[in-house]
């Protein structure tokens, strides 16, 4: 059976979702009439973000990510078996959104998380007062991030959901030439 966002196509609670490939892959692995229609970002770069120097990770006891569930645990992933901590020894705080999670890091409440966002990256690099560490450098493949929908609501909806990817490409264009926008936004 279908489970998390593959359950919203397949239930037909949602024409198309934005997401990682995993749960996609499963679903359909069992079944499941869905197509991936885009993906928006092949190369996905992030970072994660500690509290304690890159060689003190066994210091780390507690991570920030924006849910639980097994996209953010993907997320993380790479940087764990990186440092050879035990996923099942760490506690997780869920945060959603880069800001809480790194408000979460100011207070102390959290000893790691991951960030997306730019700005965040730059802050920290200037300040300099957490280790930062590229997914790339953990030698980890990370799996691109991608648009899906069910085959029926592909043959019911196709032009709709054309225009849908449309409009995600220029949202996604437009907040690359307006990054200060786009945090405005968030």
């Amino acid at each position: 059976a279908a489970r998390g966002v593959a359950s919203l196509l397949v239930s037909g609670r949602a024409d198309a979702t934005n997401g990682s490939v995993a749960p996609i892959l499963s679903a359909y692995q069992n079944g499941a009439d869905l197509k991936v229609l885009a993906c928006l970002y092949p190369h996905l770069n992030y970072y994660a973000v500690s509290r304690f120097k890159l060689e003190e990770a066994s210091k780390i006891k507690t991570m920030a990510l924006n849910s639980s569930g097994p996209a953010p645990e993907l997320l993380i992933k790479p940087f764990l078996e990186f440092w050879k901590l035990d996923r099942k020894s760490l506690k997780i705080v869920v945060a959603p959104g880069e800001a809480s999670r790194y408000a979460l890091l100011e207070r102390g409440d959290a000893d790691l998380t991951y960030v997306f966002s730019p700005e965040i990256i730059d802050r920290i690099r200037v300040e300099k007062k957490y280790a930062l560490l590229p997914v790339a450098a953990t030698g980890a493949s990370v799996e691109p991030l991608i648009v899906t929908a069910s085959g029926k609501a592909l043959q019911e909806k196709g032009p709709e959901l054309e225009k849908f990817i449309a409009a995600l490409h220029r949202a996604i264009k437009a907040a690359a030439a307006d990054k200060s926008r786009s945090v405005e936004l968030l």
